[in-house]
């Protein structure tokens, strides 16, 4: 997912300082270099949270390591999903027809979305494990 996003990411920055509209490139346009800036921060977010997955999997005995997982799955799915639509709105209609590579990638992410659950999945199970340590911890507050 993060070099879906990646390759999104480029195609679009390189293709709004390309694009001239009204004699200046789109890129030039304020809204267009803050959806871009959005763009960035979604893609090192997720990035990170690709490296605090890959850390987790390495010591899975740490008491956080499921949620690190449910949480960065959550975190890249939303934010690959959104970046790859942002792509896409940037770039108009020529981002949806089958020449162009960065409709591939949103639905390229789509589908690495779907494995082990989407993200929205993700969230209601990281909820879930919040909910019960909290219950839990809790009772046991209780019982003392």
């Amino acid at each position: 997912m993060i070099g879906c996003m990646e390759g999104a990411f480029e195609l679009t920055k390189d293709y709004v300082n390309t694009r001239i509209q009204f004699n200046r490139t789109i890129g030039e346009n304020q809204s267009v270099r803050h959806r871009i800036a959005e763009m960035a921060v979604a893609l090192e977010m997720a990035r990170s949270m690709a490296i605090a997955a890959v850390v987790a999997v390495d010591d899975q005995t740490s008491p956080g390591a499921e949620n690190d997982l449910l949480r960065a799955k959550f975190v890249v799915g939303r934010n690959a999903i959104s970046l790859c639509e942002n792509a896409i709105q940037l770039h108009g209609g020529i981002g949806m027809t089958e020449d162009y590579a960065v409709g591939h990638y949103l639905r390229r992410v789509q589908v690495l979305d779907q494995l082990f659950g989407d993200y929205q999945t993700q969230n209601k199970r990281l909820a879930s494990n919040f909910a019960y340590d909290v219950t839990s911890s809790f009772s046991i507050e209780k019982e003392n």
